[in-house]
């Protein structure tokens, strides 16, 4: 894929890093994050002098016409990179290299530690992490674009629910919507489950059939220029149970709650808090078995987490979903998630299609 949509400046970038004189990036999320261009195989080296793009012959002159102004563009071949960019850090004056410590392999870090012999290593990927948490206008723009796919194809699958339609059907059905409307794709595999499975939070589409009475979970999401988006519903095919309505209602509240809860400032663990109390207070807390929400922007999942033990705290302009869930074997369950964008009084709720009970 290739996607310019405004480099990040890496001279800035670099400042934010305390105790290093150079970053070295290669996992491509993060190459992404700083060009606005992927390959499938790059680097890049931000110095005190220079931002460097290495790349091989693949990607050499396509990558020249579109980091041109932002970056040095390096031809580079896997036999010679780590040595060329030990002569960059040799050239610039490099002692103190940052490194992705959270995402390279064992076998990169000791190649780096054998090729970069007289320079130190301390990892950088943490911070890298927490400034990527918070967006920038053009991104959450990306990401709104995103959501605004998920609804309308949301939309239109209505009219394809039938029954005897299956779980893999109704997936294929929505993941050709989500391309038609726009998506370059999915931001992962989507989630389709009927009936009981729907009790299995991240359930596996089968070839079950849809049938009068079930429940039905549906949660999605696409990239759109780079950028994801994720959105869960629940909805019945013919009238639910009860039981199943009080869920519903129960597991709504708890994520209308939690998006009143969400601000500037606020502690991830304090929204998590809200909507498992929401949930209590229905006797239905002990069914609710994973985190409230989580980051969203060139990864489905990005800092920050928002669960019981999580230590992060929400700033503006960070992307996060909302989605709690009650989910009882035999049974079933419910989920409803929706993506938001923190704002400096509040939440702007960025899935828009609509959240009340829909019966089939």
């Amino acid at each position: 894929m290739v996607k310019l949509y405004g480099m990040k400046n890496g001279s800035i970038l670099l400042k934010q890093f305390a105790n290093v004189d150079a970053v070295l990036l290669k996992n491509g999320d993060n190459c992404f994050y700083l060009t606005e261009y992927a390959n499938s195989d790059s680097y890049v080296l931000l110095t005190q002098k220079a931002c460097y793009y290495l790349t091989d012959d693949r990607y050499f002159t396509e990558a020249c016409g579109l980091l041109s102004g932002g970056y040095e563009v390096v031809k580079v071949s896997p036999s010679s990179v780590l040595t060329v960019i030990k002569n960059i850090l040799g050239g610039d004056g490099v002692k103190r290299l940052g490194f992705e410590d959270r995402s390279i392999t064992y076998r990169d870090y000791t190649r780096y530690a054998e090729a970069f012999d007289g320079i130190s290593l301390t990892g950088t990927e943490e911070t890298l992490l927490k400034i990527r948490a918070v967006k920038t206008d053009a991104e959450a723009a990306l990401i709104r674009k995103a959501a605004e796919i998920n609804d309308k194809s949301f939309g239109e699958l209505l009219s394809k629910v039938r029954e005897g339609v299956t779980e893999q059907e109704l997936k294929y059905e929505l993941e050709y919507l989500l391309h038609k409307n726009g998506a370059d794709g999915i931001a992962f595999d989507i989630i389709s489950a009927f009936g009981t499975a729907t009790a299995n939070p991240h359930a596996h589409p089968t070839d079950r059939k849809l049938v009068k009475g079930m429940p039905v979970t549906l949660d999605f999401g696409c990239k759109y220029k780079g950028y994801c988006s994720d959105i869960t519903r629940t909805f019945f095919f013919g009238t639910p149970s009860e039981e199943f309505k009080k869920i519903y209602r129960a597991v709504l509240n708890a994520n209308e709650n939690a998006l009143d809860a969400v601000s500037a400032g606020r502690d991830c663990a304090f929204v998590d808090k809200v909507a498992r109390e929401t949930l209590k207070a229905c006797g239905l807390a002990e069914y609710f078995t994973h985190g409230t929400g989580h980051g969203v922007g060139i990864c489905i999942h990005e800092s920050p987490v928002l669960n019981p033990s999580s230590e992060d705290v929400l700033a503006e302009n960070m992307v996060v979903t909302v989605e709690p869930g009650v989910y009882i074997a035999g049974l079933g369950g419910v989920r409803v998630e929706d993506m938001a964008l923190v704002t400096s009084d509040g939440v702007k709720v960025l899935s828009k299609t609509d959240k009340k009970l829909t019966i089939i």
